[in-house]
């Protein structure tokens, strides 16, 4: 049986979502053994395939292949560029954004695009509400983003925000963040520039989602005016599990997760398209689209993904 460690361990979501969820699927098929990484020290087992996830260091290159899933680790393609060496040894890299795969392949041979599996996503899809509140959920550092949208064109309906609002970190970036874009950032216990501000929590998220109207997400890009090259590279997490719940989903039509929909056959709705967003037929749109995809979101399927491309790395010689 193929051995392969996966890892780093670490407390971000990224190791929860993808290295822990990945590596109990991966147990089905390997001898799998998630290794931690300490100040000075790397428990890392021998094995035949290092599965890497965010966090890429030279010492995970001890004889094993390695594959490598960035996830959202690079901010600028400065920061690739610097890391040019370590990328050239990874026998594999794994993009959970298809907009990285050719980025990527100038310093590693073999790329691929993968998705994250849909973790948060209603067990069952959403049935049609007539009314409800317009939902937003993310890290706080990216709040700015929406807000500076909400503050050039105002929502048709009441928005609810679910974030980590007391997260330090994502609250000190997120104060930077909103400086630059030139908007306020005021919350209180309760709301964030007078919307609804929730605590996330995975429970306190599922039943937003229940009772959600509509949802939406932004990223940065040219609406802006400037250069947000890390925003325009995001993969379609939030998007996929939105759409997966069969909510309908507004983004702006200039990011990365509308260019993903369109390849899937969804348009996404603007959020400057109201009538379209919050209508019976976008809603029937959503629900057609989510019935294909939700069997390739799967846990399972984003597994079976992983173990065909750690085999073929192992074949490969």
């Amino acid at each position: 049986m193929l051995r392969v460690a996966i890892g780093p361990q670490l407390p971000l979501a990224s190791w929860n979502w993808v290295g822990f969820d990945l590596a109990r699927e991966l147990a089905k098929y390997f001898d799998v053994a998630p290794f931690s990484q300490r100040p000075g020290t790397l428990a890392l087992n021998p094995c035949d395939v290092v599965v890497v996830v965010k966090s890429l260091e030279a010492a995970f290159f001890r004889g094993a292949k390695v594959l490598y899933f960035p996830i959202d680790h690079y901010t600028s393609l400065s920061a690739i560029e610097q890391d040019a060496g370590l990328l050239e040894r990874c026998s594999a890299i794994g993009c959970h954004s298809a907009a990285l795969v050719p980025v990527f392949r100038r310093r590693c041979a073999r790329v691929f695009a993968i998705d994250h599996h849909a973790k948060f996503a209603l067990d069952t899809l959403a049935p049609y509400r007539h009314e409800g509140p317009i939902l937003w959920i993310g890290a706080f550092e990216h709040v700015p983003y929406l807000l500076a949208w909400c503050q050039r064109w105002p929502l048709p309906l009441p928005l609810v925000i679910c974030t980590n609002v007391g997260h330090v970190w994502g609250r000190q970036q997120a104060a930077a963040l909103a400086r630059r874009l030139g908007v306020p950032l005021r919350p209180t216990a309760t709301t964030l520039n007078g919307h609804k501000l929730v605590p996330w929590c995975e429970r306190g998220q599922r039943e937003l989602l229940r009772q959600a109207k509509a949802a939406i997400d932004i990223k940065g890009g040219p609406w802006l005016g400037t250069d947000f090259w890390w925003q325009q590279v995001k993969p379609p997490t939030k998007a996929q599990q939105f759409v997966a719940s069969g909510i309908p989903l507004a983004m702006n039509p200039d990011s990365h997760s509308a260019a993903y929909f369109q390849s899937c056959g969804l348009t996404l709705a603007s959020p400057r398209e109201p009538d379209r967003w919050l209508s019976r037929p976008y809603w029937d749109e959503t629900q057609r689209c989510a019935a294909v995809l939700r069997p390739q979101w799967t846990l399972e399927a984003v597994g079976l993904q992983a173990k065909a491309q750690i085999e073929a790395l192992v074949g490969a010689g």
